[in-house]
């Protein structure tokens, strides 16, 4: 279940470090949209102006090209890292034969493994979808 938004510590965000999505959206709005916080009146109207950029055009830089590539080298970086980690501590394993059809204990035989190609036969749950906060590279995104 979902929680509920006042059992989240929202001023814990306050002291979190940016991610590096976080970091790479600011300087690609600089650099794509020209926006100069420092050009503002006040403070306060070059954070509102950046939340308003932010939230209007999040969806054009998550299908950047810029973005796309950043987020495919972080994943690739993050395979070959876990594979690294992971290579000294495991064994390779035997490939298990696919199951074959065997009489059963009644002399009848058993129902063949279903073809890789078909799909299995469920039905689908009824309910919400469930969403998640993590991204496509495995960072958490920030709720606002």
């Amino acid at each position: 279940m979902a929680k509920d938004i006042t059992e989240v510590d929202l001023e814990a965000y306050l002291t979190k470090p940016p991610t590096d999505l976080q970091d790479r959206f600011a300087d690609w709005i600089m650099e794509q949209v020209g926006y100069d916080p420092s050009g503002a009146k006040t403070k306060e109207a070059a954070f509102r102006e950046g939340v308003r950029i932010a939230t209007a055009i999040r969806i054009v830089f998550q299908a950047s090209p810029e973005n796309k590539a950043a987020t495919k080298a972080k994943r690739q970086a993050a395979v070959i890292e876990s594979d690294e980690d992971e290579a000294p501590k495991t064994k390779a394993k035997k490939a298990k034969p696919e199951p074959s059809a065997k009489p059963t204990s009644k002399g009848k035989k058993a129902k063949a493994a279903p073809d890789e190609d078909e799909a299995p036969k469920t039905k689908a749950k009824k309910g919400k979808a469930r969403r998640t906060a993590a991204t496509a590279d495995g960072e958490e995104e920030a709720p606002f």
